[in-house]
């Protein structure tokens, strides 16, 4: 166990040396990813393999990136130096404020309760004793701590962020070789090719003039086509000898491009890279784009090489839907075909438009040039770190705040510390008179403090560092303080309590010591050396010591009640506003909601408080569930509530703060307009949707809220998550007209073809029947590209039965824009099936009819005109006319069989039928249609 702290120790200076190039190499990565960006957008109409080149040269670059920092001459540009190098002032030795270990783990009050001892306490004396056992930081209560755990708080933020960079760094890596160990096996189980396919490989080399050898193996399994190795492999599938021979040429093309191309090579070094930079996921899209790029430049090596595309996208699509790589193998060997990158590919292949090019060795040499000086200079640029970080203004604070209503991070930079004239304010006054013992102003609201804190059986130790500040705490056994804890009084026999400061090398150390007797000891050291224990050093203490109880949140509980009872509301919540961390202001906040008697005015003062002074999203969550959960709650604090949840950044944790009012049994309408308003600046589609989607299922929508709600759901960007909620407003809401029509006028907005079907389909099924359909729900129809939605949309609409014949009208003229035969047939058969064609109506329908191609479904439909419909002569008369236009004797020869035994051809129609019948060229199908007219006019 005595190496943890050790290691901590390495770790913490080894992130202190590293994370600073690490963050330079991150910050100027993302730089070049974003121009590599912009170049390949730029080159949307150049050839794949010119696009690759710039991505490959790119990555390269990336890789290369933190010895070209080291070595090129620096360059600034005014401006970015401060752009790159804030950052890795942030990531350095003066961390962003990171929070406690119990801000890292937090459990509320289990295992927190402080050991309470009166054990030496001096009669009428109101001291507090604390154990050290009682720090803020949840702990197992075993009395023993684990190597993790010792781990855990001997690491700062620096350290941390280290740590997680590794273990990324390292899982890329694993995978890697996970993947290399997978493609060793496939080439061991597998056999090289003979015969006729071994000699097709041959011409294909010496076609594609690659000057090197080439294994082609044949796998035991269905496995993908792939290439992988320095002397490179192409492995094909077990049943790649029943190919075609031009399914074959086309694979073995593919597979060797890319053996050209070097591109196992290209692959590895793009892994590197993400290893590297994984943190960033402009990393990701780019190597997610150098694949692509890869596999299109070798598409095109194949259709330059004389394939069809036609016939390549087939082979294509017969590859990726028999064959399989797994996701190991992939990262290491080059498959022929993704299939999340098929469907891209497919488009590519059959695009006859697109430039198909290799790199010539002119343009490779101007690429090189112009990214190689683009990676040149971000590396020599921005490296002005000691500049910025000479600029950056020490923390400083006076002592007499602006207003002690708020904590002082919430009033911006001028805001000082709170000022209410009680004891426990006072240590602060008298430690601004001797600030010439004070090595760092510990009164200072800043955001660059970072704790830990350790407890093992009876003893404590908490590390606090503030930029070249430090504090260390150590203690061991109980130790009491006197009432207004500006000073240690007793300490358990045996027991110490050290406090020491550091800034550079200057030191203050107090050390408090306990006999076996209880009799109490201190020795007071400034830089080493032992001085007298007098007022400078008292003034000291009693400085820091409220500082510590607000950085680690010891006893804050009990600190709390205490300081509740003492100065009531208005001092607990003064109290609260010296405290710099979340979880330590949070911790006292609840102990004001769930012990205070609190009035609705206080209970809106602690919301609003909170609000403005709680930075993080969690801590400020948990808070105000908490609060939402108790009887405290009336509309005027609803409505502070919501306004308190207005100031949390994450999508998440704001909805789950509003989820807790809504729990509630009742909802102003106030609120609930507040909520909603609230609700529109959610930008997760996600979490805005189970926000309306919980209003509505719990709150009826008021006619007063339906405005606001909706607006709120036209912000949803997502048509999935905005189908959702429309559809959960149908089921809630219907059959409140209004309602309804707001939902056809949002669901314009939807650009899913499926989503808008399923939801009209819904409408469709809920809307009255006493009503016509409105021009909403047709406008939103007609926004439908697909042919198949459009047809379940219109067919959904006919199976209501009770179209009137203007909505019948509007449904069929909407069906003139499917152009799948099928699907427009299928939706006039329904028509034919339900409602007897009025004039108007019939006219649509036949000018439907005539837009319908397919001889085939021409006749289905004719058919089904003939076995549901009332025939008149009118409608026979129109029949015959559109029959005309079928091209297949058999089809319009079975049309005229069944007219003929279903309606009496008389004098009238006698002479359109037989031009009809004329038109077929068929003398058989003639002469069935004439033997069906004679034995109907028989009958």
């Amino acid at each position: 166990m005595e190496t943890l702290p050790v290691f901590g120790d390495y770790l913490t200076r080894l992130a202190d040396d590293a994370l600073p190039l690490l963050v330079d190499s991150v910050v100027k990565g993302a730089l070049i990813l974003t121009l590599a960006f912009a170049i390949t957008a730029a080159m949307s109409r150049a050839s794949a393999a010119a696009r690759h080149m710039v991505w490959g040269l790119s990555l390269a670059g990336l890789l290369l990136l933190p010895v070209l920092s080291a070595v090129v001459p620096e360059w600034s540009v005014p401006g970015l130096d401060r752009a790159v190098a804030q950052p890795m002032l942030d990531a350095g030795p003066a961390p962003v404020r990171s929070q406690t270990a119990a801000e890292v783990s937090p459990i509320g009050k289990k295992g927190m309760a402080p050991t309470v001892s009166n054990h030496g306490k001096p009669n009428g004396t109101h001291g507090v004793t604390l154990s050290s056992a009682a720090a803020a930081v949840p702990m197992q209560e075993s009395g023993s701590v684990s190597g993790a755990e010792a781990l855990r708080f001997h690491l700062d933020a620096g350290a941390w962020m280290l740590l997680i960079w590794l273990t990324g760094f390292v899982a890329v890596l694993v995978t890697t070789a996970a993947g290399l160990v997978n493609v060793w096996r496939l080439s061991h189980s597998a056999e090289p090719v003979e015969g006729p396919l071994a000699r097709l490989v041959d011409d294909l080399v010496h076609e594609l003039q690659l000057g090197r050898p080439v294994t082609v193996l044949v796998s035991s399994e269905h496995a993908m086509p792939m290439t992988w190795g320095i002397k490179p492999k192409v492995l094909l599938p077990a049943d790649a000898g029943d190919w075609t021979d031009e399914r074959l040429r086309a694979v073995l093309l593919h597979e060797l491009a890319h053996v050209k191309r070097w591109d196992f090579l290209t692959q590895l070094m793009a892994r590197a890279v993400c290893a590297v930079h994984w943190p960033n996921p402009l990393i990701w899209v780019a190597a997610y784009r150098l694949r692509m790029e890869r596999e299109l430049a070798c598409d095109d090596r194949v259709l330059n090489a004389g394939s069809r595309a036609s016939d390549y996208a087939q082979h294509l699509l017969d590859v990726a839907r028999l064959m399989r790589s797994g996701a190991l193998t992939a990262v290491a060997g080059v498959a022929m075909a993704r299939r999340s990158h098929l469907s891209d590919r497919l488009l590519a292949v059959l695009d006859e438009t697109r430039r198909r090019a290799s790199v010539t060795p002119g343009t490779a040499l101007l690429g090189f040039v112009a990214v190689g000086a683009i990676v040149v200079a971000v590396a020599g640029a921005a490296r002005g770190v000691e500049a910025v970080a000479q600029e950056r203004p020490a923390a400083t604070a006076s002592p007499v705040p602006a207003d002690p209503g708020l904590r002082p991070e919430a009033q911006g930079p001028e805001r000082m510390t709170s000022g209410r004239l009680d004891l426990g304010a006072r240590a602060l006054q008298v430690a601004t008179k001797v600030d010439t013992e004070t090595l760092c102003d510990w009164s200072a609201q800043v955001s660059n403090t970072s704790t830990s804190s350790n407890i093992d059986d009876d003893k404590m130790r908490v590390r606090i560092k503030r930029g070249d500040c430090r504090l260390d705490i150590d203690s061991r056994g109980d130790f009491q303080l006197n009432e207004v804890e500006t000073d240690v009084m007793i300490l358990s026999p045996g027991g110490y309590f050290e406090i020491e400061e550091r800034s550079g090398q200057l030191r203050r150390k107090l050390e408090i010591r306990a006999g076996r007797d209880g009799s109490v000891t201190r020795r007071w050291l400034v830089d080493g050396d032992e001085r007298p224990y007098g007022a400078d050093s008292r003034a000291w203490l009693t400085a820091i010591l409220p500082f510590v109880y607000r950085v680690t949140g010891i006893d804050a509980e009990q600190r709390a009640a205490r300081i509740l009872a003492e100065r009531g509301v208005d001092g607990l919540l003064t109290e609260i506003a010296l405290i710099s961390s979340d979880y330590v202001a949070r911790r006292y906040y609840e102990v004001l909601v769930t012990e205070g008697d609190l009035s609705p005015a206080d209970v809106r003062r602690v919301v609003r408080q909170a609000g403005a002074e709680i930075g993080s999203d969690f801590e400020l969550t948990t808070l105000l569930r908490a609060i939402a959960e108790s009887d405290l709650m009336d509309d005027s604090v609803v409505l502070a509530y919501v306004e308190a949840a207005g100031t949390i950044g994450s999508d998440h944790e704001q909805r789950r703060a509003l989820d807790a009012v809504l729990a509630r049994p009742t909802l102003s309408s106030e609120a609930a307009g507040a909520m909603l308003k609230l609700a529109s600046d959610i930008s997760s589609d996600f979490e805005l949707a189970e926000l309306l989607i919980e209003i509505a299922t719990k709150h009826p929508i008021e006619r007063s809220m339906t405005p606001n709600y909706f607006e709120a759901a036209r912000t949803i960007g997502s048509d999935f998550e905005l189908r959702r909620v429309l559809g959960v407003v149908l089921t809630q809401g219907a059959p409140d007209i209004d309602v309804l029509d707001r939902v056809l006028a949002a669901a314009t907005t939807i650009g899913s073809d499926f989503e808008l079907a399923e939801l009209l389909i819904s409408v469709s099924a809920l809307y009255p029947l006493d009503r016509s359909v409105p021009p909403s729900y047709m406008t939103a129809a007609n926004t439908i590209d697909s042919d198949h939605e459009m047809g379940r949309v219109l067919r959904a609409l006919v199976q209501r039965g009770n179209l009137s014949p203007d909505a019948l009208e509007a449904a069929l003229r909407a069906a003139r824009t499917i152009d799948s035969d099928f699907e427009a047939a299928s939706l006039m058969l329904e028509v034919t099936a339900r409602y007897e064609l009025s004039a108007g109506a019939r006219s649509v329908f036949f000018e439907v009819l005539r837009s319908i191609n397919s001889d085939y479904e021409h006749a289905r439909v004719l058919h089904g005109l003939l076995k549901e419909q009332s025939l008149t002569e009118a409608l026979v008369a129109d029949l015959l006319t559109s029959a005309t236009e079928i091209g297949s004797d058999s089809e319009l020869a079975g049309v005229l069989v069944t007219l003929a035994q279903r309606f009496p051809i008389g004098d009238r129609l006698n002479a359109p039928f037989m031009r009809t019948v004329d038109s077929i060229g068929s003398a058989y199908e003639r002469d069935r249609v004439l033997a069906a007219l004679r034995s109907s006019e028989i009958r």
